[in-house]
């Protein structure tokens, strides 16, 4: 238990936003475009990341697994999370790094969803290779 809970204190210290991550969203909240994070975590884990690099600005709504007792395989919680942004799935785009556990669910709930494969490892016909793509595949 405790190699376990200092893999997880040494995983929360280290842990930083990718290099491209704050202009990305810079740019798209400049946009005016609503944007959501989806986690399969609860508040512990993500909340001091927000805080820390001071990313809760870009944010207009956080879902979390815990607090809906749906994971991101399940396309609930994307209508969940489409009725908070008071959004049309036709005008969301999901951003994910995992095809089981990102694409697969916002797919099944109807909204384009972009694969993020930044080491270029995944034939996807949706893929992108850092954020600053997403916008190329705005309206």
């Amino acid at each position: 238990m405790d190699k376990l809970v200092g893999m997880w204190n040494k995983n929360m210290l280290l842990a930083k936003p990718f290099l491209d991550t704050i202009s990305a969203l810079e740019s798209l909240k400049k946009k005016k475009l609503k944007i959501a994070l989806i986690s399969n975590t609860d508040s512990l884990s993500i909340d001091p990341l927000l805080d820390k690099f001071e990313l809760r600005k870009f944010f207009d709504v956080v879902v979390l697994s815990y607090e809906t007792g749906k994971l991101k395989t399940d396309p609930d919680m994307y209508k969940h999370c489409l009725r908070k942004l008071k959004v049309k799935k036709n005008e969301a785009i999901m951003v994910g790094d995992s095809i089981e556990s990102d694409i697969k669910g916002a797919e099944a709930a109807g909204l384009k969803a972009l694969l993020l494969d930044r080491r270029n490892r995944i034939e996807y016909e949706g893929k992108i290779l850092g954020l600053k793509e997403i916008e190329n595949h705005l309206k």
